[in-house]
């Protein structure tokens, strides 16, 4: 029955088709975010990737950081050594140098030696001069009784005799300088011989080779003086020989008969004595000569031998400086050696977490790349149902806005009867049905992302497993297993921190210790597994028994 007031209220219908329409912006964003969590799990996933590569490649950069600063250390301990030989050289070079000094030493001593010689002959020579000065004046006592005697017949034996006195008078004179310088000689040989017996004593402290020398020394002053004593006994017999010399010029002068011939010999005799005199006064000149010399060359012995000690002094300094760096150097190659085998050790170290860490990457790399092409493959099939949706969705609206179209157009033309709203009701019931089987599919793909959260988050877990710090022996209980074949047959050792050596176990005592210790040491039991060099052993055996020991009882793989 068609109103003519206007056309009919279709509010409620309107009302009824927006709410209707509101589903389809609802299920457009629930797709959409579920996209994006598909997205941002992608991302995590290849963040948490590239979080391991970077771990990956900063361990290997540590390891060649390592191995750098293992050759490293290993230059400087070949330096150091360089080095060692190089102060060793020197200080070869020293030792010549003081054996050198010493040899310089000894020459000295055997110039020193020369001398005291020297000084032995002079006074040899002063005591025959004293001597023949004591027999000319013997002479000259029996000269003037000649002269006394002839001096009635004679008066040039006066004059003679005169001019005799005056010159055995100056020999006299010459002969008590000659005994005082003889004194003073004498007193500066003994000087210089306790001057060089203290200054022997004194080096003796300093240095033990020169109490040999020194006891030379003595032994050669005691063989000076037995040649004193023999040169005493030498005087001793000259005397006798001077006495019967005198005896026979006693007899010879009695035997004079003529005073011509006396004067003759007499003269000859003053001529004599002149020379003697002259020779004498060269031999004073030459004996004050080689003394000045001798005073000389004592003074550069003393100088040399102060510049010895100096000498001496700066080689002892440099011995102990050098001995000092020897020993700084020897303490530096301890540490050196010591640092080199902490830093072998921790690169063995890193080797093991190095082949632990790329097992575990491998198989997390395997995992991801698994877990991958299942979440691709979940996600092409969520981006499949999506389109299906988007164009069923686009299929309604179009419909639908054919629809409104055509409702449009039928209100323009005419009105709606009831049955006609009634045959539209029916047919938009098809499209509500056909909306509710949607909605289902989209519950459905809810509990499918569910699901895909929950794998993923036990993924995630594996994987912050994975990617935690490195295996740390700091505060950790330390047990070092050793594991090797002989003949075919397996051997077991253990050791543990408080041990000094390895104990040997079967197999059935190993994981009975290590069971012992898991419950000793809750969470901080570390493992270190052994296989030592020679055995022969296959990598897959020896992964597979260190797999199992760390999976078991290690802190790192057993939590």
């Amino acid at each position: 029955m068609i109103q003519l007031g206007g056309f009919a209220d279709l509010r409620s219908e309107g009302r009824r088709r927006t709410e209707e329409d509101s589903v389809w912006p609802s299920f457009t964003d629930i797709m959409t975010v579920i996209v994006m969590i598909f997205l941002m799990a992608l991302v995590v996933i290849l963040i948490r990737n590239v979080d391991l590569v970077r771990q990956l490649r900063q361990t290997i950069q540590l390891e060649q950081e390592s191995a750098v600063q293992s050759d490293t250390l290993e230059l400087r301990v070949a330096t150091l050594a360089d080095e060692v030989a190089g102060l060793q050289l020197r200080l070869g070079e020293s030792n010549a140098l003081r054996d050198l000094a010493e040899s310089q030493a000894e020459d000295r001593q055997g110039q020193i030696r020369q001398l005291l010689n020297n000084i032995t002959v002079l006074q040899k020579i002063r005591n025959e001069l004293a001597s023949e000065n004591n027999s000319l004046g013997s002479t000259k006592k029996k000269l003037e009784a000649s002269l006394l005697s002839a001096e009635k017949n004679q008066s040039l034996l006066k004059n003679v005799e005169r001019d005799l006195r005056n010159e055995v008078s100056a020999l006299a004179l010459e002969r008590d300088l000659l005994v005082e310088e003889k004194m003073l000689l004498a007193e500066k040989n003994a000087s210089l011989t306790d001057k060089y017996r203290i200054e022997a004593e004194g080096m003796q402290s300093e240095n033990l080779d020169l109490k040999e020398k020194l006891v030379n020394l003595i032994t050669l002053k005691n063989a000076l003086e037995e040649r004193v004593e023999n040169l005493g006994l030498d005087k001793t017999q000259l005397e006798q020989d001077r006495e019967l010399l005198s005896e026979k010029n006693n007899s010879l002068a009695n035997k004079i008969s003529a005073l011509t011939n006396f004067q003759l010999k007499l003269e000859q005799q003053v001529s004599d004595l002149g020379l003697l005199v002259s020779r004498l006064r060269e031999e004073k000149n030459a004996l004050s000569l080689e003394n000045t010399s001798t005073t000389a060359w004592l003074g550069e012995l003393l100088e040399l031998k102060q510049t010895l000690e100096k000498e001496k002094k700066i080689l002892s300094a440099d011995l102990s400086e050098t001995e000092e760096k020897r020993l700084i150097l020897e303490a530096e190659r301890k540490n050196f050696q010591q640092e080199i085998g902490r830093l072998v050790q921790r690169r063995l170290t890193l080797e093991q977490e190095k082949a632990g860490l790329i097992g575990q990457t491998q198989a997390l790399e395997i995992e991801i790349e698994e877990q991958k092409y299942m979440l691709q493959a979940k996600i092409d099939l969520i981006t499949a149902e999506r389109s299906f949706v988007i164009e069923q969705k686009d299929a309604s609206e179009n419909e639908r806005a054919k629809l409104l179209d055509d409702l449009k157009e039928s209100e323009r033309r005419y009105e709606l009867t009831k049955s006609e709203l009634d045959y539209l009701v029916s047919k938009h019931a098809e499209e509500i049905a056909e909306f509710q089987d949607q909605k289902a599919l989209l519950i459905k793909n809810e509990e499918a992302l569910k699901l895909l959260q929950s794998s993923y988050g036990e993924l995630e877990t594996e994987y912050n497993r994975m990617v935690r710090p490195a295996r740390n022996e700091v505060g950790r209980h330390k047990v070092v297993i050793r594991h090797w074949k002989v003949n075919g047959e397996l051997f077991y050792s253990i050791k543990e921190p408080e041990q000094t050596k390895a104990l040997e176990v079967t197999e059935e005592d190993l994981y009975k210790r290590l069971d012992k210790l898991k419950k000793a040491y809750p969470g901080q039991l570390y493992t270190h597994v052994i296989f030592p060099k020679g055995n022969n052993f296959l990598q897959e055996e020896a992964y597979r028994f260190e797999r199992s020991i760390l999976s078991q009882y290690d802190y790192y793989e057993a939590d």
